[in-house]
């Protein structure tokens, strides 16, 4: 239940990142025009490690269920 646990903490920590730079891309038509080039670099570099975390905890979770295979009774219906 341990690794269990941590690998969804994993997955929840790469969601939660991508909903938080979703969210903070919503301000891009609010800043003024000679900033926009730096926040999209930075952009794009939030999104280039948002994207390894997500790899990395979609990778981690695919390894622990070909590891851990669920039974019949585990699998809702």
């Amino acid at each position: 239940m341990k690794e269990t646990n941590r690998v969804l903490g994993g997955l929840n920590r790469a969601e939660n990142a991508m909903w938080s730079w979703m969210h903070g891309f919503g301000t891009f038509d609010s800043i003024p025009e000679v900033e926009k080039k730096n926040f999209l670099v930075n952009s794009k570099r939030e999104v280039s490690d948002m994207q390894d975390m997500m790899v990395a905890s979609i990778q981690e979770a695919k390894d622990f269920l070909a590891q851990n295979p669920l039974q019949p009774d585990e699998i809702e219906q």
